[in-house]
């Protein structure tokens, strides 16, 4: 950013082709300077608001001879007042890094408790008012807690459900790996007091994260996925009652963004985008690494004899 202060009224030289003269005279102080503002903590996602405040070297400093009031030499920095702080009039908003798909719905693995649900048809309007959207979001760190931050430097993937006509918010499960300065690996890690670890059943292992803000994307509408429609009764056949066919198309979901554009985006496209499945299948392949060589798990079954 390189705004400009209010007041500016240019420079004061004048340009003539290739040459460039000035103003005769003893040099005059310029009306204004320029800064350039760079902040190297920004995080994605998110909207931030500046304020500034120069500082500006005293050319009184150690010159009591010079100036009338001798405490003008005392300091090497002019003081700052709380007046001579300047707003930026705009804001900066930082996009998300990261990437959200429409997906088809895949039965997940029995060891996960209390998987992703299936989104089928309601019973009174046979309409699937839900639909899966896969987040895949590049974290240089996770914070799992107020004092737990851990790093990761990597595509992390997780799964959400889409309900029509409301944001796509709150936390998900993904089952992403964590570095073990005890192991000296990478290892998967039980979500410490995981409420929702149903009973008999070991706890998920992994992080529950938040792949998207609140309030910045809505599903306005909902369609395809797995249907059931009743046949109309053909009224020449006493025999026919009216059959019900189930059919599957792709899931489609129209999303409104926070500057009121739309998206229509259609697991049918989403399911080839070769970029999505390059880091889709990433991370499986190291998750799955990870968790073949955990070091907690039980040894594997000898196949055969002793030798």
């Amino acid at each position: 950013m390189m705004p400009e202060f209010p007041g500016a009224s240019g420079r004061k030289a004048k340009e003539s082709g290739t040459t460039t003269t000035q103003q005769s005279g003893p040099p005059e102080p310029p009306d204004n300077i320029y800064v350039r503002a760079y902040d190297p903590s920004i995080q994605e996602g998110r909207i931030y608001e500046y304020r500034i405040r120069v500082k500006v070297k005293n050319p009184n400093f150690g010159k009591k001879d010079q100036v009338s009031k001798a405490s003008d030499a005392d300091t090497d920095e002019l003081p700052p007042l709380e007046e001579h702080w300047y707003q930026f009039p705009n804001r900066v908003s930082v996009p998300q890094a990261g990437y959200h798909y429409v997906v088809e719905y895949t039965k997940p693995d029995a060891k996960v408790s209390l998987p992703l649900p299936e989104p089928l048809p309601d019973v009174r309007t046979n309409r699937v008012d839900k639909a899966v959207v896969q987040f895949q979001r590049w974290y240089d760190y996770l914070d799992l807690n107020e004092t737990l931050k851990e790093p990761i430097g990597d595509w992390v993937q997780a799964e959400m459900l889409a309900t029509r006509g409301m944001f796509v918010s709150g936390k998900s499960f993904a089952p992403v790996p964590f570095w073990s300065s005890v192991d000296n690996t990478f290892v998967l890690r039980d979500i410490t007091g995981d409420p929702k670890t149903a009973k008999g059943k070991e706890p998920r292992r992994g992080a529950l994260i938040e792949p998207v803000r609140p309030r910045t994307l809505l599903a306005v509408d909902i369609a395809g996925g797995k249907t059931r429609v009743r046949v109309p009764v053909n009224p020449g056949e006493r025999t026919n009652r009216g059959t019900t066919v189930e059919d599957e198309a792709a899931s489609e979901i129209l999303f409104l963004y926070p500057d009121g554009s739309l998206d229509l985006r259609s697991s049918a496209f989403d399911k080839a985008d070769p970029d999505r499945k390059e880091r889709e299948e990433k991370f499986k392949n190291w998750v799955k690494e990870t968790d073949d060589k955990n070091p907690s798990k039980p040894p594997p079954k000898k196949q055969g004899g002793d030798f």
